[in-house]
């Protein structure tokens, strides 16, 4: 691992998250570090040298969820494109908001209201009616 990537992994361990995964990619410096809790994973990702997260329900392992989506539906307001540092902050501030979220008890409508707000942000991002 390197200080990048255990910049992630120091971050989830402090919020109580057990690291799963870590990949390296071929391209670019490019790497994840995926950790859980008992209701969701979140994925440190870094693109290109840009970092971001993604969230998924525990039991779907193929769901990811943009960080600014997940943001829009937790903090009620549209947020289109989110600085690392903001998205650490809610992070650290939401992580029982995201516990809830993300349970299996209330996922699906999560679910469905997450997929919305993703078809919204991709039309104010493409200039869509």
């Amino acid at each position: 691992m390197n200080n990048k990537d255990n910049d992630f992994y120091e971050l989830f361990t402090e919020l109580g998250l057990s690291v799963i995964k870590t990949e390296k990619f071929k391209w670019f410096g490019d790497y994840s570090v995926e950790a859980c809790s008992a209701d969701f994973c979140v994925k440190g990702v870094s693109d290109k040298s840009v970092l971001s997260f993604e969230f998924r329900n525990i039991t779907e392992p193929d769901d990811w969820f943009i960080a600014e989506v997940v943001m829009s539906l937790v903090l009620n307001e549209q947020i289109i494109e989110a600085p690392f540092i903001k998205q650490v902050k809610f992070i650290k501030e939401h992580i029982s908001d995201l516990s809830a979220l993300f349970n299996v008890n209330n996922y699906y409508c999560t679910k469905a209201r997450l997929e919305e707000l993703v078809v919204l942000r991709g039309r104010i991002l493409f200039q869509q009616d």
